[in-house]
């Protein structure tokens, strides 16, 4: 019997925010955090096959509205968020080690051209 044939799934597109605990302002805006979050985006988008089409990065929060091919989502926010969080610790000499508010990663799937432009706006 032959194998079964493989339909790959289409990218879908979501739009994501997470949070800074507390709602301190531990990214604020400053060339050494730019530098930090592009580097990050960069290095981590390739290895999840990850397209991004909007990144935006405020004082306690940011958003992100991507599309993946394959459903690594989770991978993917695990590490950029992972490293992020030791990154800001070290910029910012935190005391507290922790960064993201607990439960506050925001998913939601763009169905439709309309939703996604909707998120980037």
């Amino acid at each position: 019997m032959t194998e079964p044939r493989r339909i790959p799934l289409p990218k879908t597109t979501f739009a994501v925010c997470r949070r800074v605990d507390d709602r301190r302002f531990l990214l604020r805006p400053d060339a050494a955090l730019t530098a930090i979050v592009t580097w990050l985006l960069v290095v981590l988008a390739p290895l999840f096959d990850v397209e991004l089409h909007a990144v935006t990065v405020l004082s306690s929060h940011y958003h992100i509205v991507l599309s993946v091919a394959d459903q690594r989502i989770s991978d993917f926010f695990r590490d950029l968020n992972s490293l992020l969080a030791k990154s800001v610790n070290v910029l910012r000499g935190a005391r507290r080690g922790i960064v993201w508010e607990p439960g506050a990663l925001s998913i939601v799937e763009c169905k439709t051209v309309d939703a996604v432009v909707f998120e980037i706006a």
